[in-house]
């Protein structure tokens, strides 16, 4: 009986991580109603095939709310029913971030910094080595 118990927790603790709600960032911006009630039926009207400013899409219509247009409007027939969301459109904005760095210890010596320095490097302290750049880009 205790390796049965052991099993089942060991089964309720493995499938966990696999479930996982579906949601979206954008989810706290809308409101949906799903029409499921018996008896509704779905027609809307005017048909929609005749708006000039809606977007049909796989019987999806999408189209500005005519109370604020900031909103919009999505209107499809699901398993369960009807849906209707209203949304504030979301725009996502993605950023690349690029960046290298290389930390190496070297053992210089001074015949070493006199090279560097006949090659058109700077040196400060020992510790830093520039050449170039913007403002001084290297001669010859």
């Amino acid at each position: 009986m205790k390796r049965l118990a052991a099993l089942i927790v060991l089964i309720m603790f493995t499938l966990t991580p696999v479930v996982k709600a579906c949601m979206s960032p954008a989810d706290t911006y809308a409101v949906e109603v799903v029409l499921n009630k018996p008896g509704i039926i779905y027609k809307p009207y005017p048909p929609f095939h005749a708006l000039h400013n809606a977007l049909i899409e796989n019987g999806t219509f999408i189209f500005r709310s005519h109370y604020d247009r900031r909103l919009y409007v999505r209107l499809w027939n699901g398993s369960d029913g009807p849906h209707l969301r209203v949304q504030i459109p979301v725009e996502w904005k993605t950023e690349d971030v690029s960046m290298g760095s290389l930390n190496v210890s070297l053992l210089v010596t001074p015949d070493a910094l006199e090279r560097l320095k006949e090659d058109g490097w700077s040196i400060s302290d020992n510790t830093t080595f520039e050449r170039g750049g913007y403002d001084n880009p290297p001669t010859g």
